[in-house]
């Protein structure tokens, strides 16, 4: 039986974030009978909800947003055919949330649980990358694992096995890149910080997923 993993990155710089979630996937095809599929929201067009709820009482496949016709609903139409046993999200830290890019993204989501394609027993789970260490990661993952909640998905952390890194979180996969060694003339964040510790506990999130 084969097994679909889906990684989303809410980040808007190519960098750490993006790096770690396809970390966790790459852990997923080295499961073997593992299919994975990559969305990153950089340069999407994703309006805000308005919260018409036009969407919960409107039916169609695949899921769309009524209102707005946005890169969103090319999202929710690549996210619906491919359907994904787990899903992995990854989300920078912006002022101890999500980034805003990812949040349009979560409150857009809602024509998916109503309009067919039903998220209950879907295996979720989270990264998120900070300036430093605990500058909030634990936040974000938090606040993703609220979302999960809500879509009545099955959540999983690192795994029974912890990363070797004791700065890692229980709770899902983080990364760190410390802003006092961000390059002044490059846009994105450097990747070289990310130890061992912290793509082992991307690629524990994937192999705790699929022991669920």
């Amino acid at each position: 039986m084969n097994v679909k993993i889906l990684g989303i990155s809410g980040s808007q710089r190519p960098g750490n974030t993006d790096m770690l979630v396809k970390e966790a996937l790459e852990a997923g095809k080295r499961l073997g009978n593992v299919q994975t599929d990559y969305i990153s929201l950089r340069d999407k067009v994703i309006f805000p909800c308005i919260g018409c709820t036009r969407c919960w009482t409107t039916y169609v496949q695949p899921p769309r947003c009524v209102t707005y016709d946005d890169d969103m609903n090319d999202i929710l139409a690549k996210i619906y055919n491919f359907d994904p046993d787990g899903v992995i999200v990854g989300s920078p830290v912006h002022f101890q949330l999500v980034s805003g890019t990812l949040k349009n993204f979560i409150d857009r989501f809602s024509p998916m649980p109503v309009q067919g394609m039903i998220m209950r027993n879907k295996v979720m789970g989270f990264i998120a990358n900070g300036t430093n260490a605990h500058c909030g990661q634990e936040n974000v993952i938090s606040g993703l694992i609220q979302w999960a909640l809500v879509l009545d998905a099955v959540i999983v952390g690192v795994g029974p096995e912890r990363s070797n890194d004791l700065l890692a979180s229980m709770s899902g996969a983080m990364g760190t890149a410390f802003i006092g060694e961000w390059e002044e003339t490059n846009a994105e964040l450097t990747a070289t910080r990310l130890n061992e510790g912290e793509f082992n506990a991307a690629d524990k999130l994937t192999k705790a997923a699929d022991i669920i």
